[in-house]
């Protein structure tokens, strides 16, 4: 199960970097089919916040952000581009070059250009929202107080919202196919500017209309090397190599309690008690809990809003690393030169509440944690 685990969570820079350069090979395709307004050629960012690959188990997963453009690939194919925003300026009030028959027929162009079988595609139905269409007008209602404070809403003439000239055409399965209850599956939608005939986003909900080849990373194999040992996960966690040597044989180790979480919203916290000094087995049963790779929900995540009661202080030399823990939903975050991490620790609860309760063996509340099931919130 161990082993199962680590070969989901491996990866390497290598790989990603890998990943990275087909999904931009690929957008620049895309760009200049769809005429976007992008400066080309796209490169890889430099910042690693603007582009994500998922894990290889997942196949090629992978997400790039441009200045003006998101565009995301699952399985190894492009299946969406965003514009970043919606249109500001001069094309929001300007006409239409287009209709909707011309909206369709470009969104069709650019489909092809895509590589997706439009033969197939005009199977479904497809409609064109546009900005002639009545959902495009509304009522104009002005909210007046008269003299005795009462609330008036006066209906005035119809006029239209202010609103680009934006054209949506969707290919569905819909109410009038097979169907499933009613329900209506998009199979692909495109939405143009009609002003610029600009691609504003494109998604396609159905892959299986894709033709095209798959981006592989044939070599993923070699980038991705041999599987490394469960510590080498935990010290990312953790902060690195220095921050788990901290926390795995410190010199000092200091727990205090904190209040719990107050109703008013605030989320401030304050201590309790003062820092304890924590000796001998209690400590050593911290750092070893804290620093075994099977004590950590590395796939999955609680839902919950965790009220951290618990302080740990990990000190060697100028090193520190401190760690708050919730009792009522075992999660732990971890902060190491300013940098925190979040992770569920469920399995590590009984040595933690044992080591607790020997080191604070007056308090009600720690005397009376289980050490086997998290406590239900107040």
């Amino acid at each position: 199960m161990m082993t199962n685990v680590i070969a989901y969570l491996h990866t390497t820079f290598a790989y990603q970097s890998a990943v990275m350069q087909l999904i931009v090979g690929q957008a620049n395709f895309d760009a200049q089919v769809l005429h976007l307004r992008e400066t080309l050629p796209i490169v890889v960012p430099a910042n690693t916040n603007a582009w994500k690959v998922a894990m290889p188990p997942d196949g090629l997963v992978a997400r790039l952000v441009t200045s003006n453009y998101v565009y995301q690939f699952d399985a190894g194919r492009l299946i969406s581009i965003q514009m970043k925003g919606q249109p500001r300026g001069p094309a929001d009030s300007q006409p239409s070059l287009i209709d909707t028959n011309g909206a369709y027929q470009l969104a069709r162009q650019w489909l092809a250009a895509l590589s997706v079988d439009v033969s197939a595609l005009d199977k479904y139905p497809y409609t064109v929202q546009s900005p002639n269409t009545p959902a495009a007008l509304m009522n104009r209602r002005s909210n007046r107080t008269d003299h005795q404070g009462a609330t008036n809403n006066m209906v005035q003439h119809p006029v239209a919202r202010v609103r680009p000239p934006l054209f949506r055409v969707t290919w569905s399965l819909g109410r009038n196919s097979q169907a499933i209850a009613g329900r209506v599956f998009p199979q692909v939608n495109v939405e143009i500017l009609g002003s610029t005939k600009e691609c504003m986003g494109l998604r396609i909900f159905n892959p299986e209309l894709l033709t095209g080849p798959l981006l592989r990373v044939t070599n993923a194999a070699a980038l991705l090397g041999p599987l490394p040992p469960p510590q080498h996960f935990v010290e990312g966690f953790l902060g690195g190599k220095a921050a788990y040597d901290t926390v795995a044989r410190p010199e000092h180790v200091f727990a205090w309690l904190l209040s719990t979480q107050t109703d008013d919203g605030s989320q401030a916290k304050t201590n309790r008690t003062p820092l304890m000094t924590v000796d001998g087995l209690a400590g050593q049963a911290v750092s070893r809990a804290l620093t075994n790779f099977d004590s950590y929900a590395w796939l999955t995540e609680k839902a919950c809003t965790p009220d951290y009661g618990v302080g740990l202080r990990f000190t060697k030399g100028t090193q520190t690393v401190d760690v708050l823990w919730c009792a009522e939903c075992d999660h732990l975050q971890v902060t190491y030169n300013g940098q925190s991490a979040e992770k569920d620790c469920e399995t590590a609860r009984p040595a933690l509440v044992r080591a607790l309760q020997t080191i604070f063996p007056q308090d009600g509340i720690i005397r009376n944690l289980s050490p086997f099931t998290a406590n239900q919130p107040k």
